[in-house]
């Protein structure tokens, strides 16, 4: 951490306070509430941050995944922790099984400022109002839900922005800038450049799935709810098991459709 002592005469006093103000700005930023996240957002003069407060979310990571992944999140947890650090955290799996959840659970754990970055916006990292964000707020943790066009191989999609997550995560920029990245996807890992995950630029990678049956169980007695578990099961699923599922009810087809079904039948 660098500091900086001025010794100055009392008739001075007024220069000092202005060259305090000017070099200030470039101080690191932290979050200034445990449960905070920062969306970015069009200004008037290039990109801005809006603060929004994010749900605390108590997790107890032995019961709520499976159990190869507690030493992944212990490996995670000490790299987003780690000052003027970098790299990429690739997080994916089936829909409904917890990565969102993670994603407040981490929040709340570390004291870095999270920026929340859209698709639309991620296609264009290195843009100079981006890059300029980024200097303003160094040692932040880059947050990039859906990011499947983002992370594509480059011989599938063209218009991939690998080389840009490159740029950021691991190339010259990242020396200045200290930016960790985290994406999030549903999309199979065998779709994503394989030079985001090469040794040294990947911090980790989980494919978060079903609870086995046995963790599943687990997981209700902890809760306390009163359910044996027969198949393996999604978080949400799970969280969810008493509510009705309307996506499964049988919808009738109705008029014309209904009738050519019939008739079909």
């Amino acid at each position: 951490m660098a500091y900086a002592e001025f010794l100055y005469p009392q008739n001075k006093s007024e220069q000092i306070e202005t060259l305090v103000k000017s070099i200030s700005i470039f101080k690191e930023k932290k979050k200034q509430r445990e449960n905070e996240m920062n969306i970015i957002v069009n200004g008037e003069d290039g990109l801005i941050l809006k603060t929004l407060d994010i749900k605390s979310t108590q997790l107890n990571i032995e019961y709520f995944y499976n159990d190869d992944f507690l030493q992944v999140h212990r490996d995670i947890l000490a790299r987003l922790k780690t000052p003027n650090d970098k790299g990429i955290v690739l997080l994916h799996g089936l829909p409904g099984t917890g990565k969102t959840t993670y994603l407040r659970y981490l929040i709340g754990e570390v004291d870095k400022r999270i920026l929340f970055v859209s698709p639309s916006v991620a296609e264009n990292l290195m843009d100079p109002t981006f890059i300029d964000l980024l200097i303003d707020n160094p040692n932040a943790i880059l947050i990039i839900e859906d990011a499947e066009n983002i992370i594509m191989d480059r011989k599938v999609n063209a218009v991939s922005s690998v080389s840009n997550l490159l740029n950021l995560s691991d190339g010259l920029l990242s020396d200045c800038l200290n930016v960790q990245i985290i994406c999030t996807f549903n999309s199979n890992i065998s779709t994503i450049d394989n030079a985001l995950m090469r040794k040294g630029r990947l911090i980790a990678r989980y494919e978060f799935g079903k609870l086995k049956i046995d963790k599943a169980q687990q997981l209700c007695e902890f809760l306390e709810k009163e359910i044996t578990v027969k198949r393996e099961m999604t978080l949400a699923e799970l969280m969810n098991a008493n509510n009705t599922d309307y996506a499964e009810q049988n919808i009738r087809p109705i008029g014309f459709r209904r009738e050519h079904v019939l008739t079909e039948n």
